[in-house]
């Protein structure tokens, strides 16, 4: 890499659910473009962070999980994953050193073996999660890793704590393919205020539903206007679900839990925009949504 020229490229993140892609993401840009939960299929387009450095731009590609498709949803975050890791510069897989390798793992690697085979792609592989690995355990389970895919260049980091995540840069910069920036110095993100706010209240719906809703939500920004002063904004929001009782258990007893979601949901949308909003949100069944194309389309998954 010539150290006096520009360099810029797509870095994109592939790996198993929950293994922190969205929190490695945020961590780099040091601030927040992806939401984060511990529930499976959190992140299910793609999401794009910019990290701008004095004479690079990483261009991070945040995709899904790489699971077994079950339903249309799944279907199309899979295509997702696979149109993007064909236009990736830097191929980054990402593990989870708090356990041996699983069967994601092995089927994720296999898929980014025949990208990288087919055009020489540089891949980095990332350890995450260092953090909680125990120190009897991990060297077996680092070896296992490091067996699974040719990489070029290996880091171990803990996302949640930084720990490591400059050296991953500079690995990243490395390889970069010299270039002018994709995107203007202020933007970090390509999402749009629809996009982003709906995912802020997903989020939160997350944070405080069981296990069996998350899978089955999701959030339209369906308008977003002036308030009646400059300094205030109006939001509305439809949280969609695949069954009543999902309904009622989001809405929670007298309205309560939705109450919580709405306020978190707002206070982090007021803190984006900084102006006073009013977030009105509904909550509407559709049955099946995750298998119904028209509405999949509708919602920006084709």
């Amino acid at each position: 890499m010539n150290k006096n020229s520009f360099h810029s490229g797509f870095a994109t993140l592939v790996g198993k659910p929950n293994v922190g892609k969205s929190t490695l993401v945020n961590r780099l840009l040091a601030q927040k473009v992806s939401i984060v939960s511990s529930k499976p299929q959190t992140t299910r387009h793609r999401v794009l962070g910019v990290k701008h450095g004095k004479n690079y731009q990483i261009v991070f590609v945040d995709l899904p999980g790489f699971l077994k498709p079950t339903d249309e949803l799944g279907k199309y975050m899979r295509k997702t994953i696979r149109e993007e890791t064909e236009a990736a510069d830097i191929l980054v897989f990402m593990v989870d050193a708090s356990h041996d390798p699983q069967e994601e793992d092995l089927k994720g690697a296999s898929f980014v073996k025949s990208e990288k085979e087919s055009r020489q792609v540089p891949l980095l592989l990332v350890i995450n999660k260092t953090d909680l690995a125990k120190e009897e355990e991990y060297p077996a389970r680092k070896e296992a890793f490091l067996k699974l895919l040719p990489f070029d260049e290996m880091v171990e980091i803990s996302a949640l704590h930084g720990k490591n995540t400059e050296e991953l840069i500079r690995k990243i910069v490395k390889f970069l393919p010299e270039g002018p920036p994709f995107f203007d110095r202020e933007q970090n993100t390509d999402q749009s205020p629809e996009f982003r706010f709906a995912e802020i209240v997903r989020e939160k719906v997350l944070s405080k539903t069981r296990q069996e809703v998350p899978h089955g939500v999701f959030v339209v920004t369906e308008d977003i206007r002036d308030g009646a002063t400059p300094d205030t904004l109006y939001i509305r929001a439809v949280i969609y679900v695949e069954k009543k009782n999902h309904k009622m258990i989001i809405i929670g007893k007298d309205g309560a839990k939705l109450k919580i979601i709405g306020t978190m949901a707002r206070e982090e949308i007021e803190k984006i925009t900084g102006k006073k909003v009013f977030l009105d949100l509904w909550i509407k069944v559709k049955e099946d949504w995750k298998d119904r194309k028209d509405l999949l389309k509708s919602w920006g998954y084709e």
